[in-house]
Order: structure tokens, then C-alpha cells, then sequence
């Protein structure tokens, strides 16, 4: 009683963000510390009975790598955070629900003893129903499909924490939530394409609807879900706290980080990543059934109004591109993904600069940064008036940053894609990053695997195709 069992590769799995061919302990130990197992010929039985020293070296082996691997990941100490806040047992840092309802009945208590409602008895019976409808899921994030190809001197534009920063701009929490509007659209409301709505079940028209919306200042989803706002709900109020824990978590970091104390640097290394999952999290839990304060109308107005906002987003990019280069309704945006955007300076430059060389990356550089650093001041600008119209709120949280620079990019289709990337953050790399391409399963010989990521670079680094069709055959 009272030992906790976590199994690393369960816990490597869940913190790593990684895709690796296999998850064996070999493998993951190969790509994290440069070494592997003890190996040895036949089955674990023959070498204890064959071989015994060589046995005890394998054990010892592998106690060893894992204790390696924690001291560089510390991902034990991550989930010793995590489940702190929530108030669980270690083995539920599997279940986010578990550990996200854990903080918030501890929130409600600790901010002036609020009692939180009961789960509803037949919960498990509606999980069942649930699942037997196929009704469980609700709508994701949008996806854009790109055409397939290699692109040149790419950036990307990434709101900060779309999804918690929508719930905290909407006011989205159970007892905040007013009534839906059926049949909203709000480009359709804003250009007034629609006389009548469905509110609750009453008809009324536009003009009521909007004298309305502006004496109570209620906040409206994508889904037409309309929110109070005279009082911060119970979702949004946590969230803002964990925000600012992870900022101020953050600023520690980097203070202790400068003055080179590493111990204090890497606690609130950890303290923060802790924020950032609790604050990542908990959008997905509000359409869980399993989950207190479930309602699938809150957990789709986050992820419909998320689409909106890259929608536009991507909708403003293109707008500032075509006024510059004098085109009409051209796409310029190369792809688009939950919250982030890619985009190709190059249109910009090469009409701004006409007799540039595009491949002196040092040349290049500077103006790609200068491109970008433009681009999202231009949209977050536009937020300002965007939050106002569609979303019927002065405020807003919507913040989005430039973060990486490419000198390349290949896509395939949706998930399917690799970057050569020379700058993340501000700070100048070199390095290949793979999104969903097969060049590296499980299932493909090592020289294989090896040979198609070479082939990749090559294409990413613009190599002759005769050359490589020549390599190829």
C-alpha cells in the first residue's frame, strides 16, 4: 500500500511530443541518451542459464537507462506536479480529467469555499448511450488541406494558447452560460443576411437580437452559444490563474537561467510546464462525459470559435498579401493547423527587393524576420476588431507570435510535412523537423530509414532531381 507504479514508457509517451518507429526501451534510449540495451543472442532464459554475468549486466543495464532517462527528462517529477495540483494518485496523470476536476474543486474551495454540483447520477449511463450513438466526439480544429509541394523561405504564425485564450475572451464556464442562438452565423448577423433567430426557442428578429447583445454585452460563440460577462466564470478564472503562474513560473526560469543557477532554473523549468499542461488540457475535458462539469455546447463553442479565429486569420494574411502585390483573391497561405499558420515571405521580398539573391540565406534572413514581425503585427491589430465584431467583446486574449523560420518546406497533405528549419524563437539552427512523413517507421530496414531521410533533406535543400533520381534507382 501506498507504492506508486508508473511505467516509463507510458509516462515518455504522454510528455515527449515525439513520433519515434518503435517506443521499446532500446530505441527510445538510441535517440535520447546515444546508447541502448545489453544485447545478446537468443532468449532472456538461455543467457541466465548460459551466460549469468552477462544476464546481471542486461538487468543492471536497464535499471541504469531508465534512471538516465529520468534524470535528463525528470518526466517523474512532472507527473509529481501535475498530480499536486489535482490532488490525485500518480497513476492518474494518465487521465486529464481526473487530475483537471481535482484543481478545480481545489480552486473553488481555496477562493471562498464554493461547493462545485454533483456529477449526475446516471453519468455512466449517458457515457454508454454515448458511445453507442457514436455521438461522443464534438468538432475539432481545422485542418487545411495544402497543395502538395516544396515551398521556400517559410514562417510560421502561432496564436498563444488558442484554445484557453478563447475560453478566457468568451467567459466559457458552466454557470456563465446564458442561452444558444440556433441558427447564428456572424457574418451573416454582421451584414444582416438573416431576419429572424432562434433563441431558446423563441423567434425574434435581428434588431431585437442586437439590441439585445449590446445592453447585456454577452459574449457569442461560433456556435451561437451566448455567455454573461459581468462576472468571470468559475473555467476562465483558473485558467487566468495558471496563466499567470506559468508567466510569472517563466520569468524565474530565465532570471535563475542567466545567473546560472541550474537547480533553480530547472524547478521552474518544471513549474511552468506544469501550467502549460493544465492550461492546455482543459478544453478537451469540458466535452468528456466522464467529466464534472461536461457540456458538449461549451466544449464545441471553444473549438468552433478556435476555427474561426485561424479562419480569419488566415483570411487577414491573404488580404495584406494581395493589397501589396496587387492580386486578386490569390491564396498565399501554404497551410494551416489547430492554431498556426505557414506562409512563404517570398512573394513580399522579391516584389519589395526585385534583384535579391533568395539563396544568400544570410541576406535573406533579415528580411524574412522583418516580414514576419510585420505580418503578425498585422494581425493582432486586426484582432482588435475582429473580437469586437464577431465575438461581441471589447476584450480579447488573442495573441499571436512568429516562432520559426525556413528556408524550405515540403507537404504532402494534411499532418504530412518537413521543414529545414534555420531559426526557432530567435535562435539560428539547423535541423530537420518531420510531421506524419513515413521516413523513418519501425517496419523500414536501418539503411532504409537512413536513405530516406537523406533523400528528404535533399529535397528540402533543393538538390538537382536528376542527381537524386540517379540515387533513387
Amino acid at each position: 500500500a501506498g507504492i506508486s507504479v508508473l511505467d516509463y514508457m507510458t509516462v515518455y509517451k504522454k510528455f515527449s511530443y515525439k513520433e519515434l518507429p518503435s517506443y521499446a526501451l532500446n530505441a527510445v534510449c538510441m535517440t535520447e541518451l546515444g546508447r541502448g540495451k545489453v544485447e545478446y543472442e537468443g532468449n532472456l532464459d538461455d543467457l541466465m542459464e548460459n551466460d549469468i554475468e552477462t544476464f546481471i549486466e542486461y538487468n543492471i543495464t536497464d535499471v541504469e537507462l531508465v534512471l538516465e532517462l529520468d534524470k535528463k527528462l525528470q518526466y517523474i517529477d512532472l507527473v509529481r506536479g501535475i498530480c499536486h495540483v489535482g490532488h490525485v494518485p500518480y497513476e492518474d496523470f494518465i487521465y486529464s480529467s481526473k487530475y483537471l476536476e481535482g484543481a478545480l474543486l481545489s480552486y473553488l474551495k481555496n477562493v471562498g469555499n464554493v461547493v462545485a454540483p454533483n456529477k449526475p447520477a446516471d453519468r455512466q449511463e449517458r457515457m454508454a448511450e454515448l458511445r453507442e450513438s457514436g455521438e461522443q466526439g464534438f468538432i475539432g480544429a481545422f485542418v487545411k488541406d495544402p497543395i502538395p509541394g516544396r515551398y521556400e523561405w517559410m514562417y510560421d504564425l502561432d496564436l498563444t494558447s488558442l484554445y484557453p485564450s478563447i475560453i478566457m475572451t468568451l467567459n466559457i464556464s458552466p454557470e456563465t452560460k446564458i442561452a444558444k442562438i440556433d441558427n447564428w452565423s456572424a457574418e451573416d448577423f454582421i451584414r444582416g443576411n438573416t431576419d429572424e433567430y432562434s433563441v431558446a426557442g423563441e423567434i425574434v428578429s435581428k434588431e431585437k437580437l442586437k439590441s439585445f447583445l449590446d445592453k447585456y454585452k454577452y459574449t457569442v460563440a461560433s456556435n451561437g452559444v451566448m455567455y454573461s460577462s459581468d462576472k468571470v466564470g468559475l473555467i476562465p478564472a483558473i485558467l487566468s490563474d495558471w496563466f499567470d503562474k506559468r508567466v510569472e513560473y517563466k520569468d524565474e526560469m530565465k532570471r535563475w537561467g542567466k545567473e546560472g543557477d541550474t537547480e533553480k532554473y530547472e524547478f521552474y523549468k518544471k513549474r511552468q510546464l506544469v501550467q502549460k499542461i493544465l492550461l492546455n488540457s482543459l478544453y478537451g475535458v469540458l466535452g468528456l462525459p466522464a467529466f464534472r462539469f461536461y457540456d458538449i455546447d461549451n466544449a464545441e463553442a471553444v473549438t468552433l470559435s478556435g476555427q474561426t479565429v485561424i479562419k480569419k486569420t488566415e483570411a487577414a494574411i491573404n488580404m495584406k498579401y494581395n493589397k501589396e502585390l496587387m492580386t486578386d483573391s490569390i491564396d498565399y497561405v501554404q497551410y494551416v493547423d489547430t492554431d498556426s499558420v505557414f506562409v512563404s515571405c517570398l512573394p513580399l521580398v522579391k516584389n519589395r527587393f526585385p534583384d535579391i539573391d533568395t539563396n544568400d540565406i544570410e541576406l535573406m534572413t533579415p528580411k524574412i524576420y522583418e516580414i514576419a514581425t510585420e505580418v503578425q503585427d498585422y494581425v493582432n491589430e486586426f484582432y482588435n476588431v475582429f473580437a469586437k465584431k464577431v465575438f461581441n467583446t471589447d476584450k480579447h486574449r488573442l495573441e499571436i507570435k512568429q516562432e520559426m523560420i525556413g528556408r524550405t518546406g515540403f507537404w504532402q497533405k494534411k499532418k504530412r510535412y518537413a521543414l529545414w528549419i534555420i531559426s526557432d524563437n530567435g535562435v539560428p539552427m539547423d535541423k530537420l523537423e518531420v510531421k506524419g512523413l513515413d521516413i523513418v517507421r519501425s517496419s523500414f530496414p536501418k539503411s532504409f530509414q537512413k536513405f530516406m531521410k537523406a533523400v528528404l533533406i535533399d529535397i528540402l535543400k533543393g538538390r538537382d532531381k536528376e542527381e537524386l533520381d540517379e540515387d533513387i534507382i
